[in-house]
């Protein structure tokens, strides 16, 4: 199996390592299942059945050193490389007994050895568990088409398909929503001042919180720092001031990538279909318009299309 067709649950408990390795691996894998206990990684284990398992030796609660016999009770042959910032020999005959597949030192700052390691243990993996290997791989293809790589939400291709699904009867149809046109606002002086990790980093912490206060609607990346937000049958001013208020809420404090605290924050635009704008891409470019508009209030906050 490719890694790029391949799932991984990576099991760590530090939120920053967590999140550091995840934004390392996440354009490799096909998807990353995270979890911050060994109680969550075998919940996730049994409801995800992932390809691969990464897991970080020392945690609270129950090791990883138990996780894996637990995981090794249920299966014997999914492959197990475990995370550790020690190299002491009991430790690596414990994880030799239990049959793991690899060890892999901590700090994890470089990542081709890492990459190295699970292309090796994902060629290993054979596509057995699928009841149809054909039918999956057509699902995947059909995922990857319509999911952003970095962030795992939609992608502009998904967007396009779904702004035209609401659109197709025209603007006397039953049809009304309205479109938020999203800037994260501070990617680049990120990117200058850290690099493209941490931009990376910020973009998928700022789509993960998005997503999840605003988790009934659709969501999509449409650009580098560029997000998009339907909201269906939400037209009243009132009722998108506060979905809004909680989205710019849900980003505040920022996110840490190697002990500094990343700031969050993100500009709006608003507009309504078809009350702002009939035809699709006035729509649009009304929504954007309005969204630089916020921008020049000083960011971090939102206005209406004019």
């Amino acid at each position: 199996m490719k890694l790029s067709e391949s799932t991984l649950l990576l099991v760590e408990d530090n939120r920053e390592t967590l999140e550091l390795i995840t934004s390392l691996l996440q354009p490799y894998f096909f998807r990353i299942y995270q979890a911050s206990t060994a109680d969550e990684a075998l919940r996730l284990y049994r409801q995800k059945c992932p390809d691969i398992i990464l897991s970080d030796i020392y945690m609270p609660g129950i090791s990883g050193l138990e996780l894996v016999r637990k995981i090794r009770s249920e299966n014997r042959e999914i492959p197990i490389l475990l995370l550790s910032a020690h190299n002491d020999t009991e430790t690596l005959l414990q994880a030799a007994n239990l049959t793991i597949d690899g060890f892999v030192i901590k700090p994890v700052l470089e990542v081709d050895h890492l990459l190295h390691r699970l292309r090796e243990t994902a060629e290993r993996v054979t596509p057995e568990k699928n009841t149809s290997v054909e039918r999956e791989s057509i699902d995947t293809l059909r995922s990857k088409a319509y999911r952003d790589a970095l962030t795992g939400v939609a992608n502009t291709h998904s967007f396009r398909e779904k702004l035209e699904e609401l659109t197709a009867k025209g603007p006397t149809g039953t049809t009304s929503f309205s479109l938020l046109y999203i800037d994260l606002d501070n990617l680049k002086s990120v990117n200058d001042r850290y690099g493209h990790l941490a931009g990376d980093l910020l973009l998928q912490s700022f789509a993960k919180r998005i997503l999840t206060a605003g988790e009934e609607h659709f969501f999509a990346r449409i650009g580098g720092d560029e997000f998009v937000m339907i909201l269906e049958n939400m037209v009243e001013k009132d009722q998108i001031r506060r979905l809004i208020e909680t989205l710019l809420r849900s980003v505040e404090g920022g996110t840490i990538f190697r002990g500094s605290t990343l700031p969050i924050s993100c500009s709006i635009g608003i507009c309504r279909y078809p009350l702002d704008a009939p035809d699709p891409t006035e729509l649009l470019d009304r929504a954007d318009r309005a969204m630089y508009r916020a921008k020049r209030q000083g960011r971090n906050t939102y206005t209406f299309c004019s």
